[in-house]
């Protein structure tokens, strides 16, 4: 229970962050000194942050986000897929006002953490673009993490040991 309050607290602090902050186009890497880190990609044209990963060491959870895109109206996965491979997350899809957003959220277990760590080198940093499907509905195709040094601060934070 505590850490399932814990971790929609996150989510909510996360939400206000993103709904504040300005973001820098392109992949970029925030950390704290909790143990979180958070891999997010903004669309240069929009300047709207769209796709966040997120690893909350302190509270042994995994996630992600997708804001906006013309999301279905329900979803239970979110899959990232490129030349690399493939990553899926289920979530749901949550309603802010205007907003439509996907959360998804599972526990930080070993497996869990192996196939977050394979989903960014693999399908993140890999070869092509990266697909974004939420549900059955293919919603963007981004650049991959072209940013080593964005890349190397996520991993060294959610997969320290």
């Amino acid at each position: 229970m505590k850490r399932a309050l814990l971790g929609t607290f996150g989510l909510a602090v996360l939400a206000l962050v993103s709904a504040t902050a300005a973001h820098a186009a392109g992949w970029v890497t925030t950390t704290d000194p909790r143990g979180r880190a958070f891999l997010s990609y903004t669309d240069a044209e929009s300047g709207e942050k769209f796709l966040t990963i997120r690893c909350l060491r302190d509270v042994d959870v995994i996630g992600a986000a997708v804001e906006g895109l013309g999301l279905p109206k329900k979803a239970n996965r979110l899959t990232l897929s490129s030349d690399g491979g493939t990553f899926t997350i289920k979530g749901a899809i949550e309603r802010d006002g205007k907003k439509t957003n996907f959360e998804g959220e599972t526990a930080a277990t070993e497996k869990s953490l192996s196939n977050l760590q394979r989903a960014v080198v693999d399908v993140l940093a890999g070869d092509g673009d990266v697909a974004i499907k939420v549900g059955d509905k293919p919603v963007a195709e981004i650049p991959p993490v072209g940013d080593v040094k964005s890349l190397r601060k996520f991993l060294s934070v959610c997969f320290k040991p």
